[in-house]
């Protein structure tokens, strides 16, 4: 059954993300996204999660064990590898899934640093991971065929015996190893592999060399649309296994890092201004009650009721008292967020906000434009006077961009 959790790509070796959420109905939730990794926490906010690896950084293999506990599968893997291992056992993570013939196994293998810091740089983003895969395993769920996408200057592979990313380059002889049937494959294409000149020439070769046409394959836009279609966990081998096997319970939805900062350098900061002036107030609340309760006892012989009267005095005297708070600069800033926080409807995301002394920024994701509209109508009647411009339209995604200036926060 394919995966309707969100899918988060890790596309190159540099800090460059891509994620998405599938619907069961093969549509998407929401569409293909790109951006750093603290964009992608800030979107996913926390939920189930299953990260595709680069297959470059992985060994997919398979193996017989006469074996039937895992554990004694797993100390039988590191010696009939052996040959194909580049390191030692100890600084290998081995993980496999049970193949259709008895005793049969897929296997993963990845450097056991390697995944351990990439884990961890998740977690710590707020991830919440419930597997990880190699990006070449949901290229198909069907075990019939060869498939096969070229993205870019790598090509990814699946057979029902051979599954393997690689360089555009060498991809040729890898293929030809395989002993694949031209006549049964089934070629994806992106649009990656288009826009360079050289990787388009050596696309051209490469197609040329195992008798196909640009022609024949198929032309994907997106290919993450096209791995989280076929992503199925019980079909792919899930790096989670043996000592990663508890990242899956450890891990628990959290808020993003740069959530944090941004809110202690809002609220944490000024709080300690913010209990003093609190106990001041409240000191003060006291006198004045005390010099009511003693004129209404001369008065009437009681003392003063708790009632309306009363309550407006307390409130009066708070908000005397607040605008004279020493920190003027963070009050505009609190209440406009207080406001902001009320005025969004629940249908947009706030993905990233950034702020300096003279301007907040805000980055909104809505699914369709009448959330937009409804945003800005919020807005309006809130009276916060900001810049709202629709910054990308898709289908079922629309990015916004609020800018409030200084003169604004004010408001």
């Amino acid at each position: 059954m394919a995966t309707n959790s969100w899918v988060l790509w890790q596309t190159a070796e540099t800090d460059q993300w891509q994620w998405c959420l599938p619907d069961s109905d093969g549509r998407f939730k929401y569409p293909v996204q790109n951006g750093s990794l603290a964009t992608a926490a800030n979107m996913i906010g926390g939920q189930p999660t299953s990260l595709l690896l680069r297959s470059e950084q992985l060994l997919l293999t398979q193996a017989t064990v006469q074996a039937r506990q895992s554990r004694q599968i797993r100390a039988a893997l590191p010696y009939l590898l052996e040959e194909q291992l580049a390191a030692t056992p100890e600084q290998l993570h081995l993980a496999f899934k049970k193949g259709p013939q008895p005793n049969h196994y897929q296997v993963a293998v990845i450097e056991e640093g390697l995944l351990s810091k990439l884990i961890n740089r998740l977690t710590d983003a707020g991830i919440r991971l419930e597997g990880a895969y190699a990006d070449c395993q949901p290229l198909s769920n069907s075990a019939d065929g060869d498939w096969l996408m070229i993205d870019g200057d790598r090509v990814l592979f699946k057979s029902s015996t051979h599954e393997f990313a690689a360089p555009l380059q060498l991809a040729e002889k890898l293929l030809h190893k395989t002993n694949f049937d031209s006549t049964n494959l089934t070629c994806f294409l992106t649009q990656n592999s288009q826009k360079n000149s050289s990787a388009n020439n050596q696309t051209t070769t490469l197609l040329e060399g195992i008798n196909l046409t640009e022609q024949q394959c198929q032309l994907i836009s997106e290919p993450l649309e096209l791995l989280a279609r076929g992503l199925d966990p019980s079909c792919s081998i899930n790096l989670l296994q043996g000592s990663f096997k508890n990242t899956i319970r450890r891990t628990q939805p959290g808020i993003p890092k740069l959530t944090q900062w941004l809110l202690l350098a809002l609220l944490g900061l000024p709080a300690a201004g913010f209990l003093q002036q609190h106990l001041s107030n409240q000191q003060q609340l006291s006198r004045v009650t005390q010099h009511i309760n003693t004129i209404h006892q001369q008065q009437f012989g009681s003392p003063a009721p708790t009632n309306d009267f009363r309550n407006s005095i307390s409130q009066q005297l708070a908000r005397r008292k607040q605008s004279q708070s020493s920190d003027q600069t963070n009050l505009p800033l609190t209440r406009l967020l207080s406001k902001l926080s009320i005025a969004k409807p629940d249908s947009i995301t706030i993905t990233e906000i950034t702020y300096q002394s003279s301007e907040l920024n805000l980055i909104i994701q809505s699914p369709d434009l009448a959330g937009v509209d409804l945003f800005r109508n919020r807005l309006s009647s809130a009276q916060i006077l900001g810049k709202l411009t629709i910054t990308n339209r898709q289908s079922n995604n629309i990015t916004i961009a609020l800018t409030l200036t200084n003169s604004r926060l004010g408001q």
